[in-house]
């Protein structure tokens, strides 16, 4: 056990389940309304300092259900980084079809994929809802509760701000809710007046966080927090803040100067010690990366008692049991694409994320061995541009086994016996604030570097290349806006942010890789779910689906 609350998070996590699993019920993400479970009621609850604490920690354990699973699917599995084809023309036992259809961009208003990750957003706008109702009659003095009430009612504000940039992001005009069951049948806010609305629930609430270090604040929102979250909110400001038509997106007002500001109070910050680059690339991706000093806002993750944190099981050959000792044999469904794959120079030691080539048990001489089609019985030989045997072809529907390189960014646990991990999820990280600013002081200056754009990549790039490479540092004429980008996939790899970036670009709808064509242009927002909006009449399906 470990990370939040000191050694008690995870005994607090059971309790949350326990004691406000009746009371919080599950928010209906289809008309945004309460489910009843019990006659128990906040009035009869909440009379120990346990229950209080219990009640804080529940909308921080629901994420751990959705974060690597549904909402890195929608992220990850729309781009050029990942997709989890048939295997030799089998589609996977889970299905896939709608898994394919993420990756080529024909997702519809009635896929399951789509409307699990809604519900899952919503129901932890619920959770967070009900959370802050049930603290504002507490009183934390008299139970000593040992919390600042103000600091945590202002962080559940923000964190349920953090959920509404998602949905926001997503699902473009969106509801927004503040109070369980009221209204039963809410009305769609426009996505401009959800940004609006994001801010302002940031700025109001920021400065009554705890600073990085203070007691207890490990995966939760401190003042860096919502400073990284104003900065990602301003840097795609123009995107949420324009009109979504059925040919596309105008945009709206940039806010680079208020990206600048906000990246420039993470990057100055002192509280704690602050926040330093990490010496080695991967540190933040440690299996014990609460150690990092580079992450400011995690998802926390743990193998008994916050699991789903699951690339061992997703990623890897089940041969690669072999590999690392797992008393589970990996599914082999996700791999990272050819295009994406070659931009990765062999100098770079970001490079090392990616498992290619020949591969082996753990003597590192016994060859693992393919397991299906022609090549069953033959070495296994990880192939990241798709031509590893001739007359091979590679789509969604056809790929092999072998094919694409298999993402090992998250540090391995050897021995493992469970298909879980206990490698914290960084969200929020110093590399990103750098990459943040660099890019609105490029976009300020009509997308060309300055010397202080070019210090921000280069300081990042560092740690990945020999001090002697002459690919190491950028100069003003090789840091392009679309080189910026690439930087970007390099940097954040598997981290959740490649839709993001690819629309801020405008190469989501529009790019091509692998077997994906360009699609319509109002494919930047995924649909309101169809099921949702015929039990909530107010919602409003988005142009073009």
């Amino acid at each position: 056990m470990k990370k939040i609350f000191s050694n008690k998070r995870n005994r607090y996590l059971i309790m949350a389940s326990v004691f406000i699993g009746c009371l919080c019920s599950s928010l209906s993400c289809t008309k945004l309304d309460e489910t009843v479970y019990s006659s128990i009621t906040a009035g009869s609850f909440f009379k120990t300092r346990e229950e209080v604490i219990a009640n804080y920690i529940r909308p921080f354990s629901h994420i751990v259900g959705s974060y690597e699973y549904r909402i890195w699917h929608l992220n990850t599995l729309t781009t050029d980084e990942t997709s989890m084809p048939y295997k030799d023309g089998t589609p996977p036992a889970d299905g896939g079809d709608q898994i394919v259809g993420l990756h080529w961009h024909t997702w519809t208003k009635d896929d399951s994929e789509i409307k699990n990750t809604f519900d899952a957003l919503y129901r932890g706008v619920g959770y967070t809802n009900a959370t802050i109702e049930n603290m504002e009659g507490v009183d934390f003095d008299k139970l000593r509760v040992g919390l600042d009430k103000q600091s945590v009612l202002a962080e559940l504000k923000i964190y349920r701000a953090w959920y509404y940039f998602m949905i926001m992001d997503m699902f473009g005009n969106i509801p927004i809710v503040e109070k369980v069951g009221e209204p039963l049948y809410p009305p769609t806010s426009e996505r401009k007046d959800v940004f609006a609305y994001v801010e302002k629930q940031i700025l109001d609430n920021m400065d009554k966080l705890a600073d990085k270090g203070a007691p207890n604040t490990y995966g939760h929102v401190t003042k860096a927090a919502a400073w990284a979250l104003l900065a990602k909110l301003y840097l795609n400001a123009e995107i949420y803040t324009g009109k979504l038509t059925a040919n596309g997106l105008q945009p709206g007002t940039a806010r680079w100067d208020d990206c600048i500001k906000y990246c420039d109070k993470v990057l100055n910050y002192t509280g704690g010690g602050g926040y330093q680059l990490d010496a080695n690339w991967n540190d933040p991706f440690k299996i014990k990366n609460e150690l990092s000093k580079e992450n400011i806002f995690v998802v926390v993750y743990d193998t008994t008692y916050a699991t789903e944190m699951r690339w061992n099981y997703k990623n890897l050959h089940p041969e690669h049991q072999k590999t690392y000792g797992f008393g589970f044999a990996p599914v082999n469904r996700a791999m990272t694409h050819n295009n994406f794959y070659k931009l990765f120079g062999n100098t770079d030691k970001r490079q090392q994320q990616w498992l290619v080539g020949p591969q082996f048990a753990a003597d590192g001489v016994t060859p693992l061995k393919c397991l299906t089609g022609a090549q069953k019985g033959k070495p296994l030989v990880l192939d990241p541009l798709f031509v590893n045997a001739p007359g091979d072809t590679a789509t969604m529907l056809t790929a092999k086994e072998f094919h694409g390189a298999r993402n090992i960014k998250y540090e391995l646990q050897k021995g493992s016996k469970i298909s879980q991990m206990s490698n914290d999820a960084p969200v929020f990280r110093l590399a990103d604030i750098y990459l943040m600013k660099a890019e609105a002081l490029m976009r300020k200056n009509g997308g060309a570097a300055n010397a202080e754009a070019v210090n921000m990549v280069n300081t990042v790039r560092a740690r990945c290349f020999s001090t002697t490479d002459p690919l190491a540092k950028y100069t003003t004429s090789t840091l392009t806006l679309d080189e910026l980008l690439n930087e970007r996939a390099r940097e954040f790899a598997w981290e959740g942010w490649r839709r993001n970036d690819l629309i801020r670009f405008n190469k989501f709808t529009s790019g091509t890789w692998w077997d994906k064509k360009p699609s319509e242009a109002w494919r930047i927002v995924f649909p309101i779910p169809s099921v949702s909006i015929s039990i909530n009449p107010n919602l409003k399906q988005n142009p073009g689906y």
